[in-house]
């Protein structure tokens, strides 16, 4: 979990869900409980990375040509 890409990949999905539900909270006024969705898309997020396997460290062994 020390990888820099999961927690960059988590605040971005957080962060975007968090100014579509501000948005919808003030314009349309939907229900308090949508504040609920972006802490969920970010633990799930990090969830995804830490259940994957350890052979996908991507770019470790991987030919310079395909860089």
């Amino acid at each position: 979990m020390n990888d820099p890409r999961c927690w960059r990949e988590a605040l971005i999905r957080g962060g975007m869900a968090v100014m579509i539900v501000a948005v919808s909270t003030l314009f349309l006024g939907v229900d308090p409980w949508v504040w609920v969705i972006p802490p969920a898309m970010a633990l799930l997020t990090i969830l995804k990375w830490a259940v994957r396997p350890a052979d996908e460290d991507d770019g470790q062994d991987r030919p310079a040509d395909l860089l």
